[in-house]
């Protein structure tokens, strides 16, 4: 049925854009002024970073113009980089995947306008998405930390336009390359949390034991979250009729699986349960997916009761230590319950604006909100919905409620696709959606800015795959 006012695009949706006209000319002035600027600014600074920048820009805008889909893709493997190396960017130090990410969002609306086509993709997930940015604004006005609202405003700006981009070109194959890519870069985490499982900075949880993995990433529950949102799209090219897809995948899950063990998180953990009761909706691995479900429960229950310090040695103790801290924390040992609570102060001190993105850490201190482990204030609420009526208020919490039940709703129609292939795809992101979900009850991964970009890609790649559909979403003028 034809929609007033709704086209579909000149160009077709499932082609990348190509460099010609309008296009090429802006490609070919971004890049010469890029890399004017910065050749200036780097004879003055001299830092590894800038220099990067420099050899990383001459590469990365041609391709986000000319190819959105392999911008996002190198974005996602640049994410274990981000432990090594920041990028200079004014008054702010970007990690290299935000950088491409941001790149990847903001040339393809630039060139999308330049070339006169549609930049928003219609579904039920786009206004909830415009909502959601509309809410960070207020912050700028009521924020103590002006600063952090505007830079997490310029970057989910940035992941709306990656979440068009994804679900206006990209087909299954697109969608299965992307999968590939967030197995290889979680894979190779995982790797370097079972072979150098102390690599990286230390911190307070680490500090007495040394034995909780943390990857490339500066805390462990960081690396147990990615894993944790990896581990569905692993299962799933498993199961694609290609042999090296399949072999990638098994080899991706067992190296995922590995690295969130080995990261002792316990939300990370219930993430993992939770994919893996998504997964029950496969046929081919559900029997696997039950014992998975049986094992990690196995695994809290056996830790609770101190059974996993039995013959494990320091490694079992740690791990008995920290399950146990999760089924003794109703008595108020886990500090969790503390923070809930005074959140929920906040909220009623700002009910309709928040306190700004980005500044819960700036907040929470008069709150008493305070890690009495470090003296250090605590970065967010430790629980999804809860900081987002913390930082977005009233508004930002209805948009991020009709955002959930909206990606529900696509995710419902993607798993009935006809195509198995496809059908396994979308139940590998609802998977995704699920680990974090149920890792969002006692955590929050919105503050972390690559799983947010992550999350983005796949919210983009779910409506692509109902695309084939009769009442599939279409771009607007």
């Amino acid at each position: 049925m034809a929609l007033r006012g709704i086209t579909r695009p000149s160009v077709g949706p499932r082609r990348d854009l190509d460099l010609r006209g309008a296009a090429q000319s802006l490609a070919l002035a971004a890049l010469g002024a890029l890399v004017t600027a910065v050749l200036l600014w780097s004879s003055y600074t001299g830092s590894v970073g800038t220099v990067l920048l420099v050899v990383g820009g001459c590469v990365a805008i041609p391709i986000a113009i000319a190819r959105p889909l392999w911008a996002i893709g190198l974005a996602i493997a640049l994410i274990p980089a981000g432990g090594f190396v920041v990028l200079p960017l004014g008054a702010v130090e970007m990690a290299p995947a935000d950088a491409m990410f941001l790149l990847a969002g903001g040339s393809w609306a630039a060139t999308r306008a330049v070339l006169g086509q549609p930049l928003i993709v219609h579904s039920r997930v786009t206004v909830p998405l415009l909502i959601l940015l509309l809410a960070i604004v207020p912050g700028i006005i009521v924020a103590t930390d002006v600063a952090a609202v505007v830079v997490r405003l310029v970057l989910w700006t940035a992941l709306f336009f990656v979440v068009q981009a994804v679900a206006a070109h990209a087909e299954p194959r697109h969608v299965r390359g992307l999968f590939l890519v967030l197995v290889a870069t979680a894979a190779l985490e995982g790797l370097i949390a079972v072979a150098a499982p102390g690599l990286g900075e230390a911190t307070e949880s680490i500090e007495d034991t040394g034995l909780r993995a943390q990857g490339t990433f500066d805390q462990p529950n960081i690396l147990g979250q990615f894993q944790a949102l990896a581990l569905p799209a692993a299962v799933v090219l498993a199961l694609q009729p290609s042999h090296a897809f399949r072999a990638a995948g098994l080899l991706g899950t067992v190296l995922i699986g590995a690295g969130a063990l080995l990261s002792q998180s316990r939300g990370a953990l219930a993430g993992v349960a939770g994919a893996l009761v998504v997964l029950l909706i496969l046929p081919q691995v559900r029997k696997l997916a039950a014992v998975g479900i049986v094992a990690v429960v196995g695994l809290v229950t056996a830790g609770s009761f101190g059974l996993l310090s039995v013959g494990l040695g320091d490694a079992g103790v740690a791990a008995t230590q920290r399950f146990d801290a999760a089924s003794t924390s109703g008595g108020g040992e886990d500090p969790r319950f503390d923070i809930w609570s005074r959140s929920l102060e906040i909220i009623q001190d700002h009910p309709w604006t928040g306190i700004g993105a980005s500044n819960f850490p700036e907040v929470g201190p008069s709150y008493g909100l305070i890690d009495p482990a470090t003296g250090d204030a605590f970065l967010h609420a430790h629980n999804l919905v809860l900081h987002a009526a913390v930082e977005f208020g009233t508004l930002g919490l209805l948009a991020f409620a009709w955002l959930a039940v909206a990606l529900v709703l696509t995710g419902a129609r993607a798993v009935r696709h006809p195509a198995a292939p496809v059908r396994a795809m979308a139940v590998g992101i609802a998977g995704a959606g699920a680990a974090t979900a149920v890792g969002g009850i006692a955590d929050d991964a919105t503050g972390i800015s690559f799983l947010t970009a992550v999350m983005a890609v796949l919210a983009g790649a779910l409506i692509a795959l109902c695309r084939d559909r009769d009442d599939s979403p279409v771009v607007a003028d």
